[in-house]
């Protein structure tokens, strides 16, 4: 029988990205923390119509009473629109630089519903959450671990749980 873990920490460790970031000594954190986005980049996924159905599906899910968990948040992509339609949205970031994009974008759109916690999700202890109606893991599985942090992700969804990939990773 395939244990799938491993193979997931077999994947995770032979890929591109973690043997970029090895040789040049660095963590996925320190890598986003140093990372130069313009307001293009916004212009950009603006004309793009990113994160497009994705978040018209994941919009279903939530109301002005919904609490929403987005792991792995980035700039916002996801979070600025559902904290647009969600009472509250909380965000899981490692990165410290992606949380000041984040939040300059949020101030820009007025938005005073986003409470961010700077850790990375596999650090984060389940007792430090709540449930969230709505729960989004988009383009962040970085964990070497993923077997325990799926079952974490699970542990805290109420209602509606988004994993969001590239269909080649």
């Amino acid at each position: 029988m395939i244990n799938w873990s491993e193979e997931w920490k077999k994947y995770r460790e032979s890929s591109s990205w973690t043997q970029e970031l090895k040789k040049k000594g660095i963590t996925s954190e320190d890598f986003w923390d140093g990372f130069k986005f313009g307001d293009r980049d916004d212009e950009y996924h603006q004309l793009a119509g990113y994160p497009g159905h994705i978040m018209e599906r994941m919009l279903n899910f939530v109301n002005p009473d919904t609490s929403v968990l987005d792991i792995g948040a980035g700039a916002g992509a996801y979070t600025i629109p559902l904290a647009k339609a969600a009472k509250k949205v909380t965000v899981v970031e490692p990165s410290r630089g992606q949380i000041a994009r984040l939040m300059r974008r949020a101030d820009r759109e007025g938005l005073e519903n986003i409470e961010v916690i700077n850790k990375r999700w596999q650090d984060m202890e389940e007792t430090e959450l709540e449930s969230y109606s709505l729960v989004n893991a988009a383009y962040c599985f970085h964990m070497p671990d993923i077997l325990p942090a799926l079952q974490k992700m699970l542990g805290v969804t109420a209602r509606a749980l988004f994993l969001v990939s590239l269909v080649d990773h």
